[in-house]
Order: structure tokens, then sequence, then C-alpha cells
């Protein structure tokens, strides 16, 4: 279900409706504003009161807390620059957009048993600012730990780890 609410996006001609989907979580219509698309079945967008949204098969699910970062993971499958570009699109005056890129990483290697994911999330590192890579070390150091994960995955997270320590330095 759409509304009829309008937004310009870059001042440009292009003009984007804010939509309204049911959110079970809430049981209540939650209205939203798409910023991308992942695939013709995963929309990504910032509800009205400013939490990120998933909206996937008529169903939104709310970023509002560290456990629903399980519902954004995906997003890890696009790389950082190109998921940056479609945020800058998005962004005017009025609104500056921030994705949750740390939290996102954080949450995947704290909660992730996926060598796909943490791989995934190893790439979005040196995107970061240089206080929330030194705040990754601890996650890391983790993971590299757990033999569970390939050794060539854990080898190129202790390349990651002695990276970020030598920006501390």
């Amino acid at each position: 279900m759409n509304t009829t609410s309008l937004v310009e996006i870059d001042g440009g001609p292009e003009m984007q409706e804010f939509r309204s989907t049911f959110c079970r979580d809430r049981s209540a219509i939650i209205s939203w504003l798409p910023i991308f698309e992942l695939s013709s079945d995963f929309t990504v967008g910032l509800s009205q009161t400013g939490y990120w949204v998933v909206v996937s098969n008529d169903n939104l699910f709310l970023i509002d807390n560290k456990q629903s970062y399980l519902f954004i993971m995906r997003v890890l499958e696009i790389p950082i620059e190109i998921l940056n570009s479609k945020i800058i699109k998005c962004n005017d005056k009025d609104r500056s957009l921030e994705f949750p890129y740390y939290d996102l990483v954080k949450f995947t290697l704290q909660k992730s048993n996926s060598s796909y994911w943490i791989e995934l999330a190893l790439r979005w590192i040196p995107e970061l600012k240089n206080a929330e890579k030194a705040d990754l070390i601890v996650d890391l150091s983790e993971v590299l730990l757990n033999k569970k994960y390939p050794q060539q995955l854990r080898h190129r997270i202790q390349k990651q780890i002695k990276e970020i320590e030598i920006l501390k330095d």
C-alpha cells in the first residue's frame, strides 16, 4: 500500500513516494521511503521516524536494535562504495542519511556463524573510521581464535588486525 506523500530527491525531477507497509513485529503500519533495491524482492529504506527498514516479500522489518541487523545482513553483498553512491543520491539539504556500516559489521562478527558473512563484513572494514576499526579488534580476535572458521579466513583476519594496530600507533 502506498501513500501519496512525495519527496524530491537531489532537487531533481525524480520524486519518491513514501510507502506504507504492515510490520508484523510491531503490528503497525510503517511509512517509509525506499532508498535502494538489493533485488526485486528486497528493498532497503528509511522510516519516517528515522529508522532503517528492510522490506522483503511485503514484510517490513524495522532496524531498531542489534538483533534486527540479522534482517539487513544481505546488504553486505553490496560493495560499500556502491552502497555509498546509492545513499548519497538520496541525501538532500534536509536529510543526511548515514547507513549503520559499523554496527552491521560488528553484529556480523559477533553473531554470524558463517564464513560467508564474515568474509563480506571484512571487505567493509577498510572503509570504516579508524576508531571504529580499533573497536573491532576484540571481535576480530574472537573469530581469529575460533578454529571452526577456515584457515584462509583466519589469516585474512590476522592481517586485518595488524593493519588496524598500525593505524593506532
